[in-house]
């Protein structure tokens, strides 16, 4: 339902009796808009039409209106409502019928219908399937199984705005096909735009050059490099030399990975700039002493994380980044494996 919200002109006047009543219908003002088939109607009632015409109005004050009676009905044309038994997907040649209630307080105007013939809806140009291919670039980026979409929209202008979208974003995988499309809300503004899609249905794509993270870290093949890194990265930590003058009992508690991110769970570790996938730790029970007294024990992981593989499933380990993640001094072996499960590692065996 529309509702036509006329604003009454501050004029000063003059007014004649109306004899009758007379229909509203005649005084509806109404456009056509878009695509053969694709149409859309908007209307409102001629204000300035009315005013002249049936109230013989020509800059009143409020004053004036008053005086003459006529001050309320002219603010009741705010209440006058529309309806079409149609708004969109209209064609030419296509019959709309119009219905307009006037409300009782309205003397000079009666409520009414009027059938009206859609015309001067343009023939729809058509955005072609090797245009979307050539200006609609999708660029793909995260982790195999986990991986997002970005669209580049190249078309020209109108067509620049479009949003297009594709299938499965956000669970992307590697050699996964999927669809390119148009969403509905977005093809009425294609519409409006006097285009229709060569296919409604999406464009089949192939989702590339995403990370790809190992499932198992013990089928890396150079595994035992990372391994190896862990252990001079824990040495180097806990070595005594004139810089660090503490003593250290370091034991091993086990190795942990994690493929991905548990996305209900927020990891923060020392060097960690957001997501952690793809990342193997050792973890280790420290104790620290000076003089022989024991001045702190907790436990703590150290390893690293952005672990991706290449075609041959092998790491190139000068892109792989530094991890270590500190726990609470009263956190139980117990405790520091559950929470390390809760961020979605697995104990590797």
């Amino acid at each position: 339902m529309n509702k036509k919200l006329i604003a009454i002109p501050i004029l000063s006047v003059l007014f004649l009796s109306a004899c009758g009543k007379e229909d509203i219908s005649n005084y509806i003002e109404k456009d056509f808009h878009g695509i053969n088939g694709k149409g859309s109607i908007s209307y409102e009632i001629d204000e300035d039409k009315i005013a002249r015409e049936i109230y013989k109005v020509t800059s009143p004050t409020d004053e004036d209106l008053e005086k003459k009676g006529v001050y309320d009905e002219l603010e009741a044309l705010s209440d006058i409502e529309i309806t079409a038994n149609k708004e969109d997907n209209l064609k030419n040649g296509e019959k709309v019928k119009l219905k307009v209630t006037v409300p009782e307080e309205i003397k000079r105007l009666k409520s009414g219908e009027k059938e009206i013939e859609v015309s001067g809806l343009k023939k729809a140009k058509v955005l072609k399937n090797d245009d979307i291919k050539s200006h609609v670039i999708p660029k793909f980026f995260g982790a195999s199984g986990r991986g997002s979409v970005e669209i580049e929209n190249t078309l020209p202008a109108p067509l620049s705005d479009l949003e297009f979208k594709v299938k499965n974003d956000g669970k992307l995988k590697n050699g996964d096909t999927t669809y390119l499309y148009l969403p509905k809300n977005q093809q009425q503004a294609l519409a409006n735009s006097e285009y229709v899609l060569e296919n409604d249905k999406g464009l089949k794509i192939k989702v590339k050059d995403l990370d790809d993270i190992a499932k198992d870290p013990t089928k890396i093949k150079n595994y035992d490099s990372i391994i190896r890194m862990i252990d001079e990265k824990k040495t180097e930590t806990y070595k005594k030399d004139e810089f660090n003058p503490y003593d250290y009992q370091v034991a091993e508690k086990g190795v942990f990975y994690k493929q991905f991110d548990d996305e209900s769970s927020e990891e923060e570790g020392l060097f960690d700039s957001g997501s952690t996938n793809g990342t193997l730790v050792k973890l280790y029970h420290v104790k620290r002493f000076h003089n022989e007294d024991l001045e702190e024990e907790k436990h703590i992981a150290i390893g690293y994380t952005n672990i991706k593989t290449d075609r041959n499933n092998t790491v190139n380990v000068a892109e792989i980044e530094e991890y270590e993640k500190e726990f609470d001094e009263n956190e139980s072996l117990d405790t520091v494996k559950d929470l390390l499960k809760g961020y979605n590692y697995k104990e590797v065996k």
